[in-house]
């Protein structure tokens, strides 16, 4: 039975469709469909081993069979199944076995059914970051485009700055220069009333 060769199988297209799905949608989508085959191979080997032994596939009618679904969905560890290893039968070792084999799929199954609706109504992974750029430069444009609506605007409030400040260093040049006048014209008036105070002493 290539049960272990076949699992291993199931467990890396996992991990590595995974991984390649932080890229690729399509290409997690192919290898969790890789992984699904390798865990219906391995279901359909714990299946053959049952029947060419004679021995009973669990249905939902044999007493064994709530309380082993009620342990395999609660315990998904190896560790968890250790301690029986040395204790169950072949017969309850391949039903465990299988039983997670259907779980395992019916998982799959729904978490596929998820990224194919996200890759319907969202596109994948490099759809969806062709998206993303597509939108930020877009952003960029129209950010682009009202700062250079906003330059002519700028460019003519500067001009009119400038213009009022020519206006107010041309009045403060006006300013400067009658004070200076009048300053000379008070010099020149307190020169005249000393001499005119001085005359009058000698006298």
């Amino acid at each position: 039975m290539a049960g272990p060769v076949v699992l291993r199988s199931g467990k890396q297209n996992i991990v590595e469709g995974t991984e390649d799905g932080k890229t690729s949608t399509e290409m997690e989508m192919k290898l969790l469909n890789v992984a699904r085959s390798s865990v219906g191979e391995l279901r359909q080997d714990y299946e053959d081993y049952l029947k060419s032994r004679h021995l009973s596939v669990w249905t939902p009618a044999d007493d064994r069979f709530q309380p082993m679904q009620d342990f395999t969905k609660s315990h998904n560890v190896l560790e968890d199944y250790e301690p029986y290893f040395q204790q169950w039968s072949s017969e309850e070792m391949a039903n465990v076995a299988l039983t997670l084999c259907f779980q395992i799929d019916t998982m799959m199954n729904k978490y596929m059914m998820s990224l194919e609706k996200l890759f319907v109504t969202e596109g994948g992974i490099k759809e969806r970051m062709y998206q993303a750029r597509t939108g930020y430069r877009q952003q960029q444009d129209k950010y682009l485009a009202e700062l250079e609506q906003t330059v002519p605007v700028l460019q003519q409030q500067l001009k009119d700055l400038q213009s009022e400040v020519m206006s107010w260093k041309a009045r403060y040049e006006d300013l400067k220069e009658r004070a200076l006048r009048a300053y000379n014209a008070q010099q020149e008036e307190i020169m005249r009333l000393k001499s005119l105070l001085e005359e009058r002493g000698e006298r």
